[in-house]
């Protein structure tokens, strides 16, 4: 009966670190998935404040025309996309520019007036035409997006004036 007694708490204790065992890669799982997807996006996101703006010179709205004038300008930085947001009073227009040509409704190039129209290259800049924004623009901000990672907003200008 002895040696039954004392295999069985072996067992137990066997069980007991078996379940602690369990516990603890259950939970380090949890936590290594969790800070390794807030690695990769702080990652991508880092330092792109300085490298895609909004040019406050050739930012303007005209009030006449219903048309939002916005100059973006680029230093190297890889991206996926651009989201372009200009607020209105209880509204928004939101614009997605790619790296390659994509015609975009109510947008234009300001140098050629095509609707077909990407980023700049790196190193340079564009402006561009939102027409049919029928009151006063608020706010407008650019937020990238890389290694499909939503960075947060890198620029902004709130003191948008009129272009006449």
């Amino acid at each position: 009966m002895k040696n039954k007694k004392a295999l069985s708490e072996v067992v137990t204790v066997m069980l007991m670190i078996l379940v602690v065992l369990g516990s603890v890669t259950a939970i380090w799982t949890v936590i290594y998935n969790f800070s390794h997807n807030r690695l990769n996006k702080a990652g991508s996101c880092y330092n792109t404040f300085e490298k895609i703006n909004l040019n406050d010179d050739y930012t303007c709205y005209n009030s006449t025309s219903k048309v939002m004038q916005f100059s973006i300008s680029r230093q190297n930085i890889a991206m996926d996309y651009l989201l372009v947001s200009i607020s209105l009073n209880d509204s928004s227009r939101i614009y997605k520019l790619y790296d390659f040509v994509t015609e975009i409704e109510n947008l234009t190039d300001y140098t050629t007036g095509n609707s077909n129209v990407s980023l700049p290259g790196n190193e340079s800049g564009k402006t561009y035409n939102a027409a049919n924004i029928e009151e006063f623009p608020v706010l407008i901000e650019i937020a990238p997006n890389i290694n499909n990672n939503q960075c947060d907003v890198s620029s902004k200008i709130e003191d948008i004036v009129d272009c006449k």
